[in-house]
């Protein structure tokens, strides 16, 4: 799933935030989203024509943490060469990877 954001004080078109989602695969072919709408509607997907596109990807592999499954991380792309938002992004980027690295060490 991708989210857009903007950063306010950085001018330009901002950045995409690549989410792995889960999605069930049914015997017909389809595939269905099983994630629970959330409240805020910025992290609704945008599907007008009420169908949302899922790109599989064949290189994910779930994550192991202990008897559950962790989450894979996120990935963040600057949408514009800006230095201010190039520099914004990659710390999003190190925040997500850091907090995933503790989530596998059994952390918090």
């Amino acid at each position: 799933m991708f989210h857009y954001r903007v950063v306010e004080d950085i001018p330009g078109p901002g950045y995409l935030i690549a989410v792995h989602h889960a999605v069930w695969h049914t015997p017909t072919g389809q595939l269905v989203d099983v994630t629970p709408l959330h409240d805020n509607p910025k992290h609704r997907p945008i599907s007008p024509g009420g169908d949302v596109l899922f790109l599989v990807d064949t290189n994910a592999r779930p994550i192991a943490v202990g008897l559950t499954v962790g989450p894979r991380p996120s990935r963040f792309y600057a949408l514009d060469a800006d230095e201010r938002l190039v520099a914004y992004v990659r710390k999003l980027q190190e925040a997500e990877d850091e907090a995933c690295r503790n989530l596998y060490a059994g952390g918090r």
